[in-house]
């Protein structure tokens, strides 16, 4: 299967590889998406904002390692 690179502007490196997905895969997700959504939809605002805020703490937290182009994001 035919694959994405993502290369880093600034040295032309390849930073990352990905698979392209296939029809039935691509279907799955956006399939989830919607769903995903649709719950999200229902969620009350407060909570919302509680679970954005602790996303927020958390990448603070990881900024470090986060801001770092050698590290490979964790899967």
């Amino acid at each position: 299967m035919d694959t994405h690179r993502i290369d880093n502007p600034y040295s032309g490196e390849t930073v990352a590889e990905r698979r392209y997905l296939g029809d039935a895969e691509v279907e799955g997700l956006v399939t989830r998406a919607f769903r995903a959504h649709k719950s999200w939809a229902k969620t009350p605002l407060a909570e919302r904002i509680a679970l954005c805020e602790r996303f927020c703490q958390e990448l603070e937290k990881d900024s470090e390692r986060v801001a770092r182009e050698d590290e490979p994001a964790a899967r």
